[in-house]
């Protein structure tokens, strides 16, 4: 079904935030956490949204179509409640194979706190993502204005290093995701400020939303990062890309 927006702050500049949630099996994973994300930012943005006419809405989309591998999307402005359901573009069952990152030329800005919440304000992400494909990587890693490491382009990354967990703090300029929130509280991983070329230092890489869960990174520009260590700790610690994306904390509602 087509969705009809209104015209509002939403459309004109990008004042509405959204949210992006895997569904497995017709069941909604960490869908509290995600209606709080939204909320948190619906509230910075000063948007009122009626809650109960959202879960409706979502009750509705689920119910109405068979769904075992599918993405739940909710975007809402001033004027605006849309849910839309699409085919999870991650495969449900994948390889251990690692993907290509190259470095944006485009910078984060961790000096905006629309870059903290998950804004309509999207297109960097998108365009940048869209450009390193066309040249052959599978993603890109934005550097904020000082020349940290933030983030990919809708992922969170992780490194590691005999057996310890590595991620970028907030304040390097990126979007709390998820399945990052997840890490942080099941693992002992450590926050810290990274240059590109403190990237020769680590074993392995990977990085995590909630669509994909958790995807191996094989290169990210000229830092090859093996394979195998990131293989036995995972194992180690029985985490699957399944498990961590879909089968942690699996919601419904209704």
């Amino acid at each position: 079904m087509e969705t009809m927006l209104c015209l509002d702050d939403g459309c004109a500049f990008g004042l509405g935030a959204f949210e992006t949630i895997a569904v497995e099996n017709g069941r909604p994973c960490f869908l509290a956490e995600h209606l709080q994300r939204l909320e948190e930012a619906l509230h910075f943005l000063r948007i009122a949204c009626d809650h109960t006419m959202l879960q409706k809405r979502i009750q509705d989309e689920l119910h109405c179509q068979k769904l075992p591998h599918h993405a739940l999307k909710l975007m809402v402005s001033d004027r605006n409640i849309a849910v839309t359901i699409r085919p999870n573009p991650y495969p449900g069952s994948r390889r251990f194979t690692g993907i290509r990152l190259c470095i944006s030329p485009v910078r984060r800005n961790e000096t905006s706190p629309l870059t903290y919440r998950k804004t309509w304000n999207y297109g960097d992400s998108i365009l940048e993502k869209r450009r390193a494909v066309q040249d052959g990587w599978d993603g890109c890693v934005f550097l904020n204005s000082r020349g940290e490491i933030a983030e990919e382009a809708v992922s969170n990354l992780f490194f590691l290093k005999d057996g310890q967990l590595f991620t970028p703090p907030e304040t390097a300029g990126l979007l709390p995701g998820i399945i990052r929130g997840h890490l942080l509280r099941q693992f002992a991983v450590r926050e810290v400020l990274l240059k590109e070329d403190d990237l020769s230092r680590f074993d392995g890489c990977f990085l995590t939303n909630s669509l994909c869960g958790l995807r191996p990174v094989a290169r990210i520009g000229s830092y090859p990062f093996p394979l195998h260590p990131l293989r036995q700790f995972l194992r180690l610690h029985d985490i699957t890309p399944a498990r961590l994306a879909f089968g942690d904390a699996p919601a419904s509602i209704g």
